[in-house]
C-alpha cells in the first residue's frame, strides 16, 4: 500500500547473478640469498627484536664490563670482606700503598723523641716498608722487616732482606732476634680476637716496647692480661679520619700455652 492508499504491484526482485571472484593471490615475498654454512645472520649490539603484536620502542641496553683497573686504596676495606685480609694481600700484596701516609709519618714523627731505638727496629707486617723509610729519615739505620706477603715490594723499596712470618708463624715459633722496639702499622687491628694475645707475648719476647699504628681504636691490647698502654697519640686529618698510635709495655704475666 502506497501512502496515497492505492495498491502498486511491484515487479519480482531481480535475481542477481554472482560473479565468482577470483582470490587474491598474495605479494610473492623477496626472499634473501641463503646465508652460507656456519654463519649467522648479525643484529645491532644490544637490538632487540620487533614482536608481530604491537612495535616495541627500540632500546639499547647497556652491557656491564667487568674493569681491570686497579683498585683505589680506599676500597680496600670492601675487599676485605669480600675475601679476606689473607686472600686480598695474596692476589693485590705488590700493589698495596697505605692511602695515610701523611698522618703515620706525623704521628710517628711527634713521638720519636719516646724511643730507643738503639737495639734496633723490626718494622712488623711492613707492607712496602713505609714506617721503615720513615724511620731512616728520622736517622735511624738498624731496621729490619717482615711481611709474608708484600716481603718482594719491601725488598725493592727498602733494599734490605724482609722476613716472611706470619702472625701464625710468630704464634707457634716465635721471632728469633731480639729489637728495641716493634712497629706494626695497620695490621694487628686484622688479628683474629682468639690469637692476639699469643701473638703479642710473642711480640713481647722480641722487644719490651710494641708500637701499634692503626686506623681504628682497635686493636685493644690494654685489655689482655699483663699489657700495659704506655702512652696514646691521634694524628686526624681535615675530613676527620683519625691515625693512633699506641705504645704498649708488658707486665710478668704467664705465658700462654702453645697454639
Amino acid at each position: 500500500r502506497t501512502p496515497f492508499g492505492s495498491t502498486t504491484h511491484l515487479p519480482n526482485p531481480v535475481r542477481q547473478h554472482h560473479v565468482p571472484v577470483e582470490p587474491r593471490s598474495a605479494a610473492p615475498r623477496t626472499q634473501k640469498p641463503p646465508l652460507p654454512n656456519g654463519v649467522r645472520q648479525l643484529r645491532p649490539n644490544g637490538v632487540r627484536q620487533l614482536r608481530p603484536n604491537g612495535v616495541r620502542q627500540l632500546r639499547f641496553t647497556k652491557r656491564t664490563q667487568v674493569s681491570t683497573k686497579r683498585q683505589p686504596t680506599n676500597a680496600i676495606r670492601p675487599l676485605y670482606d669480600q675475601y679476606g685480609a689473607d686472600g686480598y694481600y695474596q692476589a693485590h700484596g705488590g700493589e698495596y700503598e697505605n692511602p695515610h701516609l701523611s698522618q703515620i709519618e706525623a704521628v710517628l714523627s711527634r713521638n720519636f723523641h719516646r724511643l730507643d731505638c738503639s737495639g734496633g727496629v723490626l718494622d712488623f707486617a711492613a707492607g712496602g716498608g713505609e714506617v721503615s723509610q720513615m724511620l731512616r729519615r728520622l736517622g735511624v739505620n738498624q731496621l729490619a722487616g717482615s711481611d709474608p706477603y708484600t716481603f718482594e715490594l719491601y725488598e725493592q723499596k727498602i733494599g734490605l732482606p724482609c722476613a716472611r712470618w706470619s702472625f701464625m708463624d710468630v704464634i707457634r715459633n716465635g721471632i728469633p732476634d731480639t729489637y728495641s722496639v716493634i712497629i706494626s702499622s695497620f695490621a694487628l687491628h686484622l688479628c683474629p680476637l682468639k690469637d692476639l694475645f699469643p701473638l703479642v707475648w710473642n711480640l713481647f719476647q722480641a722487644a719490651p716496647l710494641l708500637l701499634v699504628i692503626t686506623p681504628h681504636k682497635r686493636p685493644e691490647l690494654e685489655t689482655l692480661p699483663g699489657v700495659q698502654l704506655a702512652w696514646e697519640d691521634v694524628v686526624e686529618n681535615e675530613r676527620g679520619k683519625k691515625v693512633r698510635l699506641k705504645a704498649y709495655r708488658l707486665i710478668e704475666v704467664t705465658a700462654p700455652e702453645n697454639h
